[in-house]
């Protein structure tokens, strides 16, 4: 477990210091790719339905699965600009 704890506080400070990415997911994605010894091999990323909220943004949540972690996101996207916002994130 402390190799996840790890993990997460070193994903959290990268998130934080990354410039702006259009592409949320994607920046995510990359940023995971350069710890494979610790995540593991990339599995799937499974979407769930994407909620509507006020303002024209749009909420979706996924799970970016590894072979030894999970990764959920809740992403809010501007349905005009394009532009996605990461809201929250967990690493189990």
């Amino acid at each position: 477990m402390n190799n996840l704890r790890n993990l997460k506080l070193w994903l959290t400070t990268e998130i934080i210091n990354k410039q702006s990415d259009n592409n949320v997911l994607r920046a995510i994605r990359d940023l995971m790719n350069t710890v494979k010894e610790q995540a593991g091999r990339f599995l799937e990323i499974i979407a769930n339905d994407p909620q509507s909220i006020r303002g024209g943004m749009v909420r979706q949540k996924y799970a970016i699965r590894y072979e030894n972690c999970t990764l959920d996101l809740d992403l809010m996207t501007n349905r005009v600009t394009r532009e996605q916002y990461l809201s929250n994130f967990d690493l189990r």
